[in-house]
């Protein structure tokens, strides 16, 4: 019997399954696909449901509670809700021109939304009440796109501005900008160091890691490092920061103790493990959510550009891997670009069921 349960027979199941769970993908088109990975026939997996939107997603985000999860819908100016118990889209959200990043603060009080524009007017971040689903402001930051991220207790949201080369730190209780910091030229990718008290900004352009101290919120320290620098993560302890660069092949560790380049691994591409993948794990309630990053070498990226894309990206700001532009899509970019590690088509979300 344990035998036939585990074999993921369609129509023989036990009443109570504490393994099963559903893959979501997001696609590049405007839907995604709810799989369970357990039911099949001859080792098919089996799609449970498809959810469709009204415009393709751009990049997503769920709860912790894994029972709603969010996705931008740069098209329609809106992040679509969704509920993992129906699979189901149970509301339109307005957020802003363009919304791109999306990002729910630690207590998941607020969903930060990036909106990605060349004109300062409108780019920025639109805040969203979780609990009542709606949008409480919008904040103007700077031009090009924007990643975020918060200090642990939720006080500082640090959003970057890539093409104003500047960090602007908004008051969270106040939803107020409070100054913008001068990172660098193309400031890619934040991370946050709980160890080091410090946001650690990559330069995608200068190939510098500027470290901002939560507290004082000024640069303390710069650490040279190559041109390149694309995402970057901290370890869950917050001492070992680790910035891909899929130009030079190789990943820079970065010790925040000491706020020093510790160590580069170069990555040996005979051996075809060079820096064409960046993949993490976040931690979930039940299952982690992944996100998948390519970071491969695009042959049409400008030759002034220091960073190399996505290869299924055209450019920067293109989200629809593979195909044109949809018609009437305001690209955020007036020239081809190759510094932009942005949406999540193709991207997993596990979920338990219950």
């Amino acid at each position: 019997r344990v035998k036939t349960y585990l074999q993921g027979i369609v129509g023989v199941r036990p009443m109570i399954d504490l393994n099963s769970h559903f893959l979501l993908v997001l696609n590049a088109d405007a839907s995604i696909s709810v799989i369970d990975p357990v039911v099949g026939i001859t080792g098919i997996t089996n799609l449970f449901a498809q959810i469709n939107f009204d415009q393709p997603g751009a990049d997503w985000v769920k709860t912790a509670d894994q029972k709603n999860i969010f996705v931008t819908m740069p098209l329609a100016d809106q992040v679509a809700l969704i509920d993992t118990e129906t699979f189901k889209v149970v509301q339109n959200i307005d957020a802003g021109y363009q919304p791109t990043r999306a990002e729910l603060q630690n207590d998941e009080r607020y969903l930060w939304i990036g909106n990605n524009t060349l004109e300062s007017y409108n780019s920025g971040v639109t805040v969203i009440d979780t609990n009542e689903h709606k949008k409480l402001a919008f904040i103007e930051t700077g031009k090009g796109h924007h990643e975020i991220a918060f200090t642990e207790d939720d006080r500082y949201a640090f959003v970057s501005n890539r093409d104003s080369g500047t960090v602007s730190v908004i008051d969270v209780q106040s939803l107020e900008k409070i100054k913008d910091i001068e990172t660098g030229p193309v400031p890619i990718s934040m991370a946050l160091s709980s160890l080091g008290k410090a946001l650690y900004v990559a330069d995608g352009k200068d190939g510098t890691v500027s470290v901002v101290d939560v507290d004082s919120l000024e640069v303390r320290s710069r650490i040279q490092a190559k041109p390149g620098l694309g995402p970057m993560r901290f370890s869950e302890d917050g001492r070992w920061g680790l910035v891909v660069n899929p130009f030079e092949d190789e990943v820079v560790v970065i010790d925040a103790s000491t706020d020093e380049l510790v160590h580069n691994r170069r990555l040996d591409r005979r051996t075809g493990a060079h820096a064409e993948g960046w993949q993490q794990t976040l931690p979930g309630h039940l299952y982690p959510q992944l996100r998948l990053r390519a970071l491969a070498r695009y042959p049409g990226c400008r030759a002034d550009s220091n960073v190399r894309a996505r290869p299924q990206r055209e450019a920067a700001g293109h989200l629809y891997p593979g195909r044109p532009e949809p018609a009437g899509y305001r690209r955020p970019d007036q020239h081809r670009r190759c510094d932009d590690p942005v949406g999540q088509a193709g991207s997993i979300l596990h979920r338990q069921p219950g």
